[in-house]
């Protein structure tokens, strides 16, 4: 595998940061209103945007990573590490989709929808299976958490989606000539 050039390491280096810091904000100032949908945005564009720049395995994958470990020192109302394991598949998930795809194709909105969707199931699957595992949930609740848990991620992966086509469309073209 190829080591990543400095351009590339800090691209990841300032998508993490930009995701952490958003996630913290977030938490303070909106996060009981949006119920962690702005984060999902946010996580998918900068998904998206890494892999497009980049242009090879492992961007989403080290992103996630750094985000994963950040919140292994945050409060959640899940265990961290549960959160870390899922985000690091979410990205891992995703850089297996682009390389399957293409990535010629990683600005292509039909094939990184998918990819969002995708991403966002294996977070929240990953997750609740965890969750379900280790008894979070009573036994009575635990059909009733997955589905609100799953409709949650795809109402909020929908949402992603719209978001992440506008900003591809402005953003990408900007990077490729002038990045």
């Amino acid at each position: 595998m190829e080591k990543f050039k400095t351009k590339e390491l800090a691209l990841i280096a300032v998508f993490s940061a930009t995701w952490i810091g958003y996630t913290f904000l977030s938490s303070m100032a909106i996060g009981q209103i949006a119920k962690g949908i702005d984060v999902h945005v946010v996580r998918s564009v900068l998904l998206v945007l890494i892999v497009a720049m980049i242009g090879r395995f492992g961007g989403a994958t080290w992103m996630t990573t750094i985000v994963g470990i950040f919140y292994l020192s945050s409060r959640t109302p899940y265990p961290p590490v549960i959160i870390t394991i899922a985000t690091i598949a979410s990205g891992l998930a995703y850089d297996i989709y682009v390389k399957i795809t293409g990535y010629q194709n990683a600005t292509n909105w039909k094939v990184f929808s998918i990819g969002v969707l995708i991403a966002g199931l294996v977070q929240s699957v990953s997750t609740l299976g965890l969750l379900t595992v280790l008894n979070f949930f009573p036994a009575r609740a635990i059909e009733a958490a997955w589905i609100a848990g799953l409709t949650k991620n795809v109402t909020a992966s929908i949402v992603a989606i719209v978001i992440t086509v506008a900003i591809v469309k402005r953003v990408v073209p900007i990077y490729k000539n002038y990045g």
